[in-house]
């Protein structure tokens, strides 16, 4: 999945993935996974951004990772620059993307993370727009 993930990024408005779920459901260790997939990842540090609201790995494509644990208001996106971060190319990995849901374009990609009561993670992945609903059909 990374793979056709990646190559969908490299158009100019990249991908963006929301990441949702509570506290320890695995968000941090999916975007660890995810970046090491890809070319350049390898090694790289990811850790949890629980201090640094973004962080941009040099992957390629890049990987932009935004947590808004502490956003909540549009206003407050607006002051760290969200659209560029958001829309370049690549692959914009928003964490606690239901604090501002309406900084979402109409193409996005959610990927819900949980843990069940026996201590299984459980992964749901919605496409949201056309084209991320096809890749999801052709590589899921």
């Amino acid at each position: 999945m990374a793979t056709g993930l990646a190559e969908e990024a490299r158009r100019p408005e990249g991908i963006l993935i929301g990441l949702t779920g509570d506290l320890g459901a695995g968000k941090t260790t999916f975007v660890q996974g995810f970046v090491d997939a890809l070319p350049g990842g390898s090694g790289l540090y990811v850790t949890s951004p629980t201090f640094a609201i973004v962080q941009q790995y040099g992957t390629d494509p890049p990987v932009r990772r935004l947590d808004l644990y502490r956003i909540s208001t549009l206003e407050e996106l607006e002051a760290i620059g969200w659209r560029e971060l958001y829309f370049s190319p690549g692959f914009a990995l928003v964490e606690w993307a239901e604090r501002v849901p309406d900084a979402f374009p109409l193409e996005w990609m959610e990927i819900r993370l949980a843990v069940d009561p026996s201590d299984v993670r459980e992964i749901d992945v919605r496409p949201h727009g056309e084209a991320l609903k096809k890749l999801v059909g052709m590589i899921g």
